[in-house]
């Protein structure tokens, strides 16, 4: 599987390490920008454990801050902050192939949330959704939310601190075929691990919930 991790920075980047190790993933490709591009272009990423683990480290096959310099891939994850998602919409187009999909990880409130009414609608509207929509496909879009505490302390230096629970899955709720292929991928992450029947997301006084989903842990 060819894949592109779009936005390498805390959360992509300790992401694109753990990715790495799987057998599954024959080129693992990520964008980034500024001195964190620079950083794993020169040297890789390397990422540090807060609770003493040992360093892990990995080059990529190709960094880059030009999207259409990658071609298609079957797998983009994107880690962007959900309000950085629309001016970036069509370059994250772009990299999906035929019959790819877009795997949206947030640590936050996601765009693909269909419980609008459960958000704020200030906070909504700098989703720009309406923008996201028709660049992307809702059918090729899978949804993560991640319980990760990561941070960049360099460039291309990633000191995780705490949590590591890594909930995915389709935004209809159902368990697909191709939800299946994806986790796959993803085998240090899923062994072992039981299916949970809702992710609360919770803002202000309202809780909305993603049913099912499936938690990955490193």
């Amino acid at each position: 599987m060819k894949i592109c991790v779009f936005g390498a920075g805390a959360l992509g980047g300790y992401l694109c390490v753990q990715l790495a190790s799987s057998p599954l993933i024959k080129t693992l490709n990520v964008v980034a920008r500024g001195d964190q591009f620079a950083a794993i272009q020169r040297q890789g990423l390397r990422v540090l454990d807060a609770q003493g683990a040992s360093e892990q480290h990995t080059h990529v096959h190709q960094a880059t801050d030009q999207p259409k310099n990658l071609g298609q891939h079957n797998l983009v994850i994107v880690t962007l902050k959900a309000n950085a998602i629309a001016s970036c919409a069509q370059d994250i187009n772009a990299l999906i192939a035929p019959n790819g999909l877009v795997l949206f990880v947030n640590n936050g409130i996601p765009w693909w949330w269909d419980g609008s009414e459960a958000l704020e609608a200030q906070a909504m509207g700098s989703f720009k959704i309406e923008e996201i929509g028709k660049a992307l496909h809702p059918s090729r879009v899978l949804g993560s939310v991640a319980m990760s505490n990561s941070e960049v302390i360099l460039p291309g230096v990633i000191r995780h601190n705490s949590m590591n629970t890594w909930f995915s899955g389709e935004t209809s709720g159902e368990i697909s075929h191709r939800l299946g292929s994806v986790w796959s991928c993803l085998p240090v992450w899923v062994w072992g691990q039981k299916r949970r029947p809702t992710l609360n997301l919770k803002s202000g006084k309202n809780c909305c919930s993603i049913s099912p989903i499936t938690p990955w842990r490193a």
